[in-house]
């Protein structure tokens, strides 16, 4: 990587306003000045930029005569605004930006999205929308904008707009919420936690203002691992007071427990005992979404919100918005059609075994791709103890590929069970089959491919691949290039979530198909995909005969509704997709998650990855009593692709509702 430097612009804009009657708005769009220095002094509105480069904005810098530049830059701007400017909340939109940037206007920090070095963390698929509070604009000089950017690999700059300064309402409200209150902006902080700070009021020695959203590193705390506390305090305005009310905090990184006026109200994640097992608790990718009890809010008065936050490492705090509260209602009708996408939370696991699989396996020491069939039978096998290295039963100084075979009977579980099945960890690689039917690995087993040895195996396991009532069999290929080998930890066993069986009103994972490349047809209900390749979904393409796969790939499935309450919304549920998708459900385009221009398909690092998909159907799409078809567009940047991780199915809102309300009491 080169170099970090940046970028930055001073041009005199004699904007577009629009008239008092519409609001205000700028446009932003056109010629800005760029330096590819990385300086503070840059934030100064007074600093003259005369000598930078100019650049049309939106675009990357690649395009502008800067090719192969990655890492720091900055952009400026300086706009005019008209006098009598409307008493309103207004907001600065930047478009996308690869991959995190700080903003600044006339000298004061407004926003940022994504991280910088050494705590990088890639935004480039968010649009920047960064509250600007009125009395910070003058109306008797110029306005300067100053945008610190940073860019790991490929493409940088602010890539695509709109860029304008421009009214925060309905339409254009942050994120597209339209808030009661925006709880956005000036919060108090303190590193640490006590539990008399979940009670009002606020205050007192050593607490420090900082903004939200905004990670803590950016103010004051840059080495702060640990838990922290945020304080606010807001008044509601007038509303109706049977409305239920729904308070929104964006993206905590990584756990957090809020209270309202000293009443828990939420809580995302598992609070650890010790800094440790960062992948057991990661919720930093989550969205937020709280209901209010009435009885925890004070309509009327003054009302204290805390949130307790532990950060495991890297950033830390209350990262990415949206921050607020808005009605049940408003919420509702911002999360119907493609609004409810990633970030959008459903049940988080609350998994329980169902049936232990520690014990006794059958074990084998040649590499026989028959050993999956459950069928197929060797007298008097090698046994083994599950967990534990097969260097202390009896197997000093095996290296090379194995096989585990277990049988097993299901006790009774729900018609709509949301399985997993957990193998601790494995040395090296490992594949894995139930009832002679592959579904899920982790790493490759192929001469000179890594060691996925430090994950904890844990793969959905679709209930269509079980007998139930009868025996099955569970067959795992294992891989171990040096050192000990095995199924060498636990958990091993078969887990059952029930807040997600009941979540799910029809499960549809298991077999789907698939092809490789890119052809719109295949978004047609008619399309005929006999001639594709069955894939287990959810699980990585590259683990099921693509193993160099990057860019598009095709999944299709069809599928007999189990009938559905008329006046219900259906949702379709797809998990965690890796990298962007579009979905189709019998020929009609239901929804999307990243960008598929040209520009923004190559993004290395992005986090989209790990977001869960969620699609409402509209109504009359669905076909009662015939086939239904699904499609799904899915473009991976590079390493594993595909449709990776679930639940994979359809639920109804009001269980979504449900179960988030059960999720957070």
């Amino acid at each position: 990587m080169r170099t970090l430097a940046s970028l930055i612009l001073f041009f005199s804009l004699s904007g577009m306003f629009c008239s008092h009657e519409q609001g205000l708005r700028i446009d932003l769009a056109g010629t800005w000045n760029i330096s590819l220095l990385d300086d503070t002094s840059f934030i100064d509105p007074g600093y003259d930029a005369a000598d930078w480069a100019e650049t049309r904005l939106p675009g990357t810098w690649e395009r502008d005569g800067f090719p192969g530049h990655d890492g720091f830059a900055w952009y400026r701007k300086a706009f005019s605004c008209p006098s009598g400017i409307p008493d309103t909340v207004l907001c600065l939109r930047l478009g996308r930006i690869s991959d995190a940037d700080e903003v600044w206007l006339n000298g004061r920090r407004i926003g940022a999205t994504g991280g910088f070095p050494p705590w990088y963390r890639p935004a480039m698929n968010t649009r920047r929308i960064y509250r600007v509070p009125v009395n910070l604009l003058r109306t008797d000089t110029l306005n300067v904008i100053a945008v610190r950017v940073y860019n790991l690999r490929d493409q940088g700059g602010i890539a695509s707009g709109p860029l304008a300064l421009e009214p925060l309402n309905a339409d254009t409200s942050l994120y597209g919420i339209p808030f009661l209150t925006d709880l956005s902006g000036a919060w108090m902080f303190h590193p640490g936690w006590r539990e008399s700070w979940k009670e009002p009021p606020i205050g007192g020695k050593g607490w420090k203002r900082v903004t939200v959203p905004s990670p803590w590193e950016y103010q004051g705390f840059p080495d702060l691992d640990g838990a922290g506390t945020y304080r606010c305090q807001f008044l509601l305005p007038p509303a109706d007071s049977a409305q239920t009310l729904v308070l929104a905090l964006g993206a905590i990184d990584d756990q957090d427990e809020t209270w309202l006026n000293g009443v828990r109200i939420g809580v995302t994640g598992v609070f650890p005992t010790d800094h440790s097992n960062r992948e057991r608790y990661d919720n930093r990718t989550q969205n937020r979404f709280y209901l209010i009890p009435p009885h925890a809010l004070v309509r009327d008065g003054i009302n204290t919100l805390t949130v307790r936050v532990y950060d495991f490492g890297g950033q830390g705090g209350m990262i990415e918005g949206p921050v607020g509260i808005v009605t049940r209602d408003d919420f509702l009708a911002f999360t119907r059609g493609e609004q409810i996408r990633a970030g959008t939370s459903f049940p988080e696991p609350k998994q329980e075994l169902l049936l232990n699989l520690a014990g006794t396996w059958e074990f084998f020491l040649e590499d026989d791709p028959a050993l999956s069939d459950p069928e197929h039978r060797t007298p008097h096998p090698d046994t083994i103890s599950v967990p534990g290295c097969w260097e202390n039963s009896g197997f000093p100084g095996l290296d090379g590929i194995v096989w585990y075979r277990k049988y097993f009977t299901l006790p009774d579980i729900p018609a709509h069970a949301y399985l997993t099945v957990k193998l601790g960890r494995i040395n090296d690689n490992d594949e894995v089959f139930i009832n002679g039917h592959y579904f899920n690995s982790s790493g490759l087993i192929a001469p000179g491919a890594g060691s996925a040895a430090g994950l904890e195996r844990s793969y959905p396991l679709p209930a269509s691949l079980l007998s139930r009532g009868e025996k099955n069999c569970i067959a795992i290929r294992v891989w171990n290039s040096r050192g000990p080998g095995g199924i060498v930890e636990g958990p091993v066993g078969i887990f059952l979530d029930r807040r997600l069986s009941v979540f799910l009103k029809q499960d549809l994972s298991g077999y789907w198909k698939f092809a490789p490349g890119d052809d719109d047809a295949r978004a047609s209900a008619a399309f005929d995909d006999a001639d594709w390749r069955d894939v287990v979904v959810p699980a990585f393409w590259e683990y099921q005969g693509y193993p160099e796969l990057d860019g598009f790939g095709w999944y299709r499935t069809s599928f007999l509704t189990d009938g559905a309450d008329p006046e219900d919304d259906l949702i379709l549920v797809l998990g965690r997709i890796n990298d962007f998708d579009q979905v189709w459900l019998n020929g009609e385009k239901i929804g999307e998650t990243g960008s598929f221009t040209p520009d923004e398909l190559t993004p290395h690092g992005t986090t989209i990855w790990q977001q869960q998909r969620l699609y409402s159907v509209p109504r009359g799409l669905i076909r009662n009593g015939s086939a239904n078809t699904i499609a799904v567009r899915v473009f991976d940047v590079w390493r594993t692709g595909g449709i990776w991780d679930g639940p994979v199915g359809l639920t109804t809102r009001s269980a979504l509702l449900a179960a988030g309300r059960g999720q957070r009491r």
